[in-house]
């Protein structure tokens, strides 16, 4: 049948009003769960919540129906029906991708590590973007995460809480024993990483180091490493690296530990408590603290049971050490940092072994009521540096 001009845009305008019927027609289901068991569907369904109706998940967000998709199911931004295999349910957004979206409830009592897993497996998938955490929430954690590059992380002032038994069980894929791990997992590297950044607008993390029941494993609060085992032909490949206004508390190593990355920007990041040592800056170039503290560092044993550990472990403010004749340790900068009550030293600079240049500033920083205020030992100053002056 051929239909005249007049006819065809009859039934083109027929066919645009059905469309724009079909998406006034709008449903809603309490949850995630009660969408998937869904027998209908229309083109656009609210979620009330992700576990229990208006537990606030989705905010005004809503999904649309995909008749065509066969993307896998995530728990969050695509949801697969039921009983069916093509079709799917995708939320409509834009900009960062919240991670109660994947199921977190933030409400310092569930453990919400595999929802927040799914969240950054989620942004991996799509080769980086942003992950919002929510204001006044209390993320409790029974393992951390591998951060992709390309991310953006912010914690909007939120809390993010150890168990009290944190990573002594198995750890899944993209899961690691820091609380976040800016690197990638294997080496060789392919390619340069990082542009990673983490706004923690007065945000804590919090490790619960003396509430841990179990053996300590060493678990640092925020690792910055190219691989989980560095080797030189990625030396340097993590890059452009920023953390603001961040407390570490309480971690069951480091609270901050470099080694290998280069344009990193750590400014009003609180350390109080840590195990070894507040911030540890292994190796790496163009790397700024500014307002930055580390306070109470306890020096403990490490792999030894709460009731049994004791002084003798480092129990250091700052710490800079290269590991590796390859390693560089240049162009490091602290501006207006404190150091203070730690065990043992406020600020150290060591090259145990390693013996390569050293080029390290400190401007307007103050050391007090530490074991030591300042050590230094085996140094060679790279060109250029007056090596450890604190003005």
């Amino acid at each position: 049948v051929v239909l005249s001009t007049a006819q065809a845009d009859r039934a083109e305008a027929e066919a645009d009003r059905a469309e724009v019927y079909a998406d006034s027609m709008a449903f809603q289901v309490d949850t995630i769960s009660a969408l998937r068991l869904s027998t209908e569907t229309p083109n656009t369904m609210y979620v009330a919540g992700y576990h229990t109706a208006n537990d606030g998940a989705f905010g005004s967000h809503f999904f649309k129906w995909n008749s065509t998709s066969v993307e896998d199911d995530n728990f969050g931004t695509v949801i697969k029906l039921f009983g069916t295999t093509i079709g799917r349910y995708e939320l409509q957004y834009s900009g960062a991708v919240n991670v109660k979206w994947f199921g977190a409830v933030g409400d310092g009592i569930t453990d919400d590590s595999s929802s927040i897993l799914k969240t950054f497996n989620f942004i991996r998938s799509n080769n980086g973007g942003s992950v919002d955490f929510n204001s006044k929430d209390k993320y409790l954690i029974s393992f951390g995460f591998r951060v992709p590059s390309n991310t953006t992380i912010n914690l909007n002032g939120c809390l993010i809480k150890a168990t009290t038994t944190f990573a002594q069980g198995t750890i899944p894929t993209n899961g690691t024993s820091s609380f976040f791990t800016l690197n990638e997992e294997s080496a060789p590297l392919s390619s340069d990483t990082g542009n990673i950044t983490i706004n923690g607008d007065l945000a804590t993390l919090d490790g619960r180091r003396d509430e841990q029941t179990g053996t300590i494993g060493g678990y640092t609060l925020i690792k910055i490493e190219t691989t989980d085992s560095p080797i030189e032909a990625d030396y340097l490949k993590l890059k452009n690296i920023v953390l603001k206004d961040i407390a570490l508390n309480n971690s069951g190593y480091d609270g901050l530990y470099i080694a290998g990355a280069k344009n990193v920007t750590a400014e009003n990041i609180i350390v109080n408590y840590a195990l070894r040592i507040g911030i540890v800056v292994v190796a790496g170039e163009d790397i700024l603290f500014k307002n930055c503290k580390a306070n109470y560092t306890v020096g403990d044993n490490l792999n030894v049971s709460v009731e049994n550990r004791g002084p003798g472990n480092s129990g250091d403010g700052f710490w800079n050490e290269p590991n590796y004749s390859w390693q560089t340790l240049n162009r490091v900068s602290y501006i207006n940092c404190l150091a203070s009550y730690n065990y043992q030293s406020g600020f150290k600079v060591f090259n145990a072994g390693a013996d390569v240049e050293i080029g390290i500033t400190l401007d307007s920083c103050r050391s007090f009521s530490n074991t030591y205020d300042a050590t230094t030992s085996s140094l060679r100053s790279a060109p250029g540096y007056s090596l450890f002056e604190m003005t």
